[in-house]
């Protein structure tokens, strides 16, 4: 080989070298992700008949670029079992950002909860809420709901301010419904516990004075028995 053509492959080797180093920068660099659910992550108890309100939060890890909170989400909320019914929700947020009229909900729960933050750097190092919804228990045992990934009308469940699409996370929220007694029930109750004790008897002997056929009187012994009225003592 000449002189010419060592000179001549050197810029291409370097070039070559370059792309490799980007390559395997991409490939050790941290994936952008955002977690989405409660904070801290918990079961929940409600009582049967009763509501209970949970605010779900997003948190972004290892953004790509300076900023890139989050822009816009879109998400369902659904019912995993009959013991929960989702009776409300209240967005967080830039409204305007989204489109409100998709949102529907049916027997499953609800879809496409969707609005936006105007600041960019939200849920960067600090949890930023997203909504909360309100369920109502239902009947007594474990119940579970999810937060599933919508694409209406945002086109992507999480997009970042430098319009990445990040992975996202999320887990299902148990709910502990429980059964309380019926005040009617404790009513009844307190109510039956004077006729579990027994009535107390007062008895014994006394002294009187009487008269037989017009005579004399005299003085005997009498034996007597009493029932004090019912809820008294003796």
């Amino acid at each position: 080989m000449s002189s010419f053509n060592r000179w001549l492959s050197l810029p291409a080797v370097a070039g070559f070298l370059i792309l490799i180093s980007a390559r395997a920068q991409a490939v050790g660099a941290a994936e952008t992700t955002v977690t989405v659910g409660p904070n801290p992550l918990s079961s929940f108890t409600v009582n049967v008949g009763e509501t209970l309100t949970i605010p779900i939060y997003a948190t972004v890890t290892d953004p790509t670029a300076t900023p890139s909170g989050i822009f816009t989400y879109d998400f369902d909320v659904l019912t995993n079992d009959s013991g929960l019914q989702i009776m409300f929700y209240q967005l967080h947020g830039d409204t305007s950002l989204g489109n409100q009229t998709f949102i529907t909900s049916d027997a499953n729960g609800l879809h496409n909860l969707n609005a936006g933050f105007s600041v960019p750097n939200m849920g960067i190092g600090t949890s930023v809420e997203l909504f909360r919804i309100t369920v109502a228990g239902l009947t007594s045992g474990l119940s579970s709901l999810s937060i599933g990934d919508s694409i209406v009308p945002q086109g992507a469940p999480i997009v970042l301010y430098d319009d990445v699409e990040p992975q996202v996370y999320s887990s299902a929220i148990f709910v502990q419904v429980v059964a309380v007694p019926e005040p009617a029930s404790i009513a009844l109750l307190f109510a039956g516990l004077p006729l579990l004790s027994r009535r107390r008897q007062i008895q014994g002997w006394r002294e009187v004075t009487r008269s037989t056929s017009g005579g004399p009187k005299c003085r005997a012994l009498r034996f007597f028995k009493l029932t004090p009225p019912r809820g008294n003592s003796a």
